[in-house]
């Protein structure tokens, strides 16, 4: 063979590919690795990774654990409300032999139990001596008395003689907690609606209710109007009066509570 004919064997292109075909994926060179070694070091972080992620057995527990945590929660809610409610029927309990008297003229040093007895006897007409147990300021104001009267036929008639007041200046209130004061409100504002659209005048605004023909209503912050037997009030006005009143309680409900004001004091308690 000429040295021609082995130049060219030697140079021969299917020579060259043979012996590149010869060299596998992972002997090659990726930066300083090979792609062996670079496919492991991925593997690697992979699993790394992977073992941090919640599988779907461990996704199934956390489901079942949020669950049960939604029904105690749920439950402590309902026990909280209970609660809640029991500690505003003591305190009101507590309160219930308290008045207040509102629209004074700037007290100073005068004694409060005085100031309630004079104003039974020359405002209110009452001709007995009422018994005030003890009576103080209310708050920062010079023109509110609190007082503790212990007999309650004296409080009977005192509230007798409330419509006396009108277009004195003069209040005299009951001492209810703050959401008995919210509710009565509501429902005070509920038994002027339906005098203005019945035109009946036998509704009684109670301590916490509103009665119609020996039918009591009740307000509550998640039901709204309810009858005694947790009934929709609603529906037993409409079958009552045959009149619809649900505006009137959307209203009340989207409403914040107002205290209550000498008009929801002038009512016959019961």
């Amino acid at each position: 063979m000429s040295d021609i004919n082995k130049k060219r064997l030697r140079e021969s292109p299917g020579t060259s590919s043979a012996s590149k075909r010869g060299q596998t994926m992972s002997d090659k060179q990726v930066g300083n690795m090979t792609v062996e070694q670079l496919m492991t070091m991925f593997s690697t972080l992979l699993d790394n990774k992977l073992a941090s992620v919640a599988s779907k057995e461990d996704i199934q527990q956390l489901d079942t654990k949020v669950v049960a945590l939604e029904n105690q929660n749920r439950v402590l809610n309902g026990e909280i409300k209970k609660l809640t409610l029991k500690l505003n029927d003591l305190e009101d309990r507590s309160r219930r032999n308290n008045v207040i008297f509102r629209g004074f003229k700037d007290l100073q040093n005068e004694s409060c139990v005085s100031q309630v007895k004079s104003f039974c006897k020359d405002i209110l007409g009452i001709t007995y001596d009422i018994h005030v147990n003890r009576a103080h300021l209310l708050g920062r104001s010079n023109s509110v008395i609190i007082a503790h009267l212990p007999v309650d036929d004296d409080i009977a008639e005192i509230f007798k003689n409330v419509k006396k007041l009108k277009n004195t200046g003069f209040v005299v209130q009951r001492d209810f907690t703050e959401l008995t004061r919210q509710r009565r409100s509501k429902l005070f504002s509920l038994k002027r609606e339906i005098e203005k659209v019945t035109a009946r005048k036998d509704i009684r605004l109670g301590h916490d209710f509103l009665k119609i023909d020996n039918l009591k209503f009740f307000w509550c912050e998640e039901e709204n109007l309810v009858t005694g037997s947790r009934g929709s009030g609603v529906e037993a006005l409409k079958r009552l009066l045959r009149y619809d009143f649900t505006a009137k309680v959307e209203e009340l409900a989207s409403r914040e509570g107002r205290r209550s004001g000498q008009q929801e004091e002038e009512e016959v308690q019961g």
